[in-house]
């Protein structure tokens, strides 16, 4: 009877051993050392996971949800007909786009949007075939960075004037070209005269 029962016993904790294992109930024995070495890497694959996470999300905000843009960054746009009665303050939507690498130029807005932070090249000229002037500005974030003027002193007296600047831009700024100090400018459109250019350099 006592052989009998300690086979069950025997069985019993055979059993119960091999449950533990199959389970993966076995807690290997942790110095305070190893243990707190486990829980600063723990703290470090965390950290960042929670950084990624916040890059993915600024990312999507800016509506670059296919990633990070490693292509070119250029576009070159002009006004293709003649625009009258702009207004101060009125962006000048530059319709006929040549270029438009990396699709950072919005042609129903006029503003070019920075898909990566650098150093960009932008141009723009103003044509003008009538009497009167048009004045004119570049514009990043609404901040003023240079301005342009064509001045006609006849109906047959064609100008054209423009400007360059170079800026360092970071993801989201803006840049645009806007009428300032003319209450009801004109501008010649027609053959190429007013155009929009920038390109990161």
């Amino acid at each position: 009877m006592l052989m009998y029962l300690t086979l069950v016993c025997v069985a019993l904790a055979a059993g119960a051993c091999a449950r533990n294992v199959n389970e993966w109930d076995v807690q290997p024995k942790l110095t305070g050392e190893e243990f707190s070495v486990l829980q600063e890497e723990f703290n470090v694959l965390k950290e960042l996971i929670e950084t990624q996470g916040q890059e993915s999300n600024e990312l999507k905000t800016i509506g670059l949800t296919g990633g990070l843009q490693l292509g070119p960054i250029a576009f070159s746009a002009k006004l293709d007909h003649t625009v009258s009665h702009i207004g101060i303050g009125q962006k000048l939507i530059f319709n006929d786009v040549t270029t438009n690498a990396g699709s950072a130029y919005n042609v129903h807005a006029g503003v070019f949007t920075c898909p990566r932070a650098g150093l960009y090249l932008f141009s723009y000229f103003i044509g003008k075939g009538t009497t009167g002037q048009a004045w004119f500005r570049l514009m990043k974030n609404g901040i003023v960075i240079n301005g342009a003027v064509a001045d006609s002193v006849s109906k047959y007296h064609d100008t054209q004037g423009g400007n360059v600047a170079v800026l360092d831009l970071k993801i989201g700024d803006s840049v645009y070209v806007e009428s300032f100090h003319q209450k009801s400018a004109q501008v010649y459109g027609d053959s190429g005269f007013v155009t929009f250019s920038g390109v990161l350099l």
